[in-house]
């Protein structure tokens, strides 16, 4: 299967589908950090990228990896970057498993070679100036690289190490020095920088704007056209590095025009075996509380399914419900329940003298409990209906993020044992409500922003 060029929204869709079903998926290094963040937790993954100089795979040992995997049963998906056959060896893996009698099924990606390029506003064909391009490989076997032909546009990847021996080469063939050129790293990533000058001068501009691989160059007259979006040149309005499960609503609506960094800090797991068993019994015993007060989708999720389990449904809860943050409405709503109350910044006088159930996860670390107290709850039942833990998301360039989303207090502490490196002086936090708010501001970021006590983009335009 083809990951595509960086960016998980140019998956395919039946490629989205066959990830999800997959019992192991055997990777590569480039192009797939976004998408096996999205795994079911249950989804075994096995590294084989290759690095320079430092591949933890050969080639043999990948071979056998799937075959052993397929033989075993699973359902395996072996995830590449870019397309699987242009550059890739997948058409060798394929045939090395057919020949064992395991069938294969060849899902197509989209190719870095189109998709950088257009990535940078660089059409590889037009009308007045290419009517056609070729590819090539910067890498030759046994570090002999191929002789570049004739063509109007030409595309070269994974050439940044080789990019002096391509330019050497380009001119030896009577390419003029000052044929446009165009360097584009990370493409389509929120690291993408592009590095432009004429075919002479690429070497010294690749090197000015300190530019490493992945890269595609382009060499031809349509390397001049088209404008980047992204970093290197004019930015998207700024990168905001999302920890939560989804962007929020709140967040997409007060930044429309940033770029949604996605990266869960947190892994949501159900309960098992006597956690289980005692959560449907306490779950069971909620339904006769002032209040059922969910702060999250999980814990509106978890409650319910936990209620099933113990033989009951909604009809039989007499507590009225209150939710915090429309994703956890949206949860509630999905199975049919409208909450009674939306929590949004402080709890106010609503839970003033009344008996409040409060669906959390095991060991839970937040302050809503404590804020139920201040807010003058007579009793507060913290139940355990999920497990949290710190999660395993993809590794972060925070020279290319302006700020970072937390939607809760948990998020903020997870983010700080995950990514220790983060150069939190130079940060902007962006965070939902008071707590996590102040949690951010005591980890140490430049600024704090409560998305909570921000005016609706509609009152600050003075509109009723």
């Amino acid at each position: 299967m083809g990951a595509g060029p960086g960016d998980p929204g140019l998956l395919t869709l039946a490629g989205w589908q066959l990830l999800a079903e997959a019992d192991v998926v055997v990777h590569d290094r480039l192009g797939c950090e976004e998408l096996l963040q999205a795994l079911p937790p249950a989804t075994r993954r096995i590294d084989v990228g290759k690095r320079p100089g430092d591949g933890p795979a050969s080639q043999d040992q990948i071979n056998e990896t799937l075959l052993t995997e397929a033989r075993a049963g699973n359902r395996v998906v072996r995830l590449k970057g870019g397309d699987p056959f242009v550059f890739a060896r997948g058409s060798e893996e394929r045939d090395f498993l057919a020949a064992r009698g395991v069938e294969c099924r060849v899902v197509p990606g989209i190719s870095s070679a189109l998709a950088v390029p257009a990535a940078a506003g660089i059409p590889v064909t037009h009308r007045e100036l290419a009517r056609g391009f070729a590819v090539w490989t910067g890498r030759g076997k046994d570090g002999v690289l191929p002789e570049p032909g004739e063509s109007d546009t030409r595309i070269f990847l994974m050439g940044v190490e080789a990019l002096g021996d391509i330019v050497a080469r380009l001119l030896a063939r009577g390419v003029a020095p000052g044929t446009p050129a165009a360097l584009v790293a990370s493409g389509t990533t929120y690291r993408q920088q592009v590095a432009r000058a004429p075919l002479s001068g690429i070497q010294a501009a690749v090197k000015a704007a300190g530019i490493k691989p992945p890269a595609v160059l382009v060499v031809g007259e349509t390397a001049a056209l088209g404008r980047d979006s992204r970093a290197g040149g004019p930015r998207h309005a700024q990168t905001i590095m999302v920890t939560s499960s989804r962007v929020s609503p709140l967040l997409a609506a007060r930044f429309p025009h940033a770029s949604m960094l996605w990266r869960p800090v947190t892994a949501f797991h159900p309960l098992e075996g006597e956690a289980r068993a005692q959560a449907r019994i306490a779950v069971a015993d909620a339904r006769g509380a002032d209040w059922l007060l969910f702060n999250n989708p999980h814990s509106a999720r978890e409650f319910f399914a936990l209620l099933r389990e113990s033989g009951h449904d909604a009809r039989s809860i007499s507590a009225r419900i209150a939710a915090a943050g429309e994703e956890t409405v949206e949860a509630l709503e999905a199975l049919a329940l409208l909450p009674d109350h939306l929590v949004s910044g402080g709890l106010g006088e609503v839970f003033a003298g009344q008996r409040v159930a409060f669906p959390c996860a095991a060991q839970y670390r937040g302050g809503m409990a404590g804020e139920l107290v201040r807010a003058g709850a007579t009793d507060v039942a913290c139940i355990a209906v999920y497990r949290a833990e710190a999660g395993q998301p993809a590794p972060v360039d925070f020279a290319f993020v302006d700020a970072v989303f937390f939607a809760s207090p948990r998020a903020v502490e997870d983010f700080a044992a995950i990514y220790a490196e983060a150069p939190l002086p130079s940060l902007r936090a962006i965070a939902i409500g008071e707590l996590a708010s102040a949690a951010a501001s005591r980890l140490g970021f430049a600024a704090v922003e409560d998305l909570t006590a921000h005016p609706e983009p509609a009152a600050q335009e003075g509109i009723a």
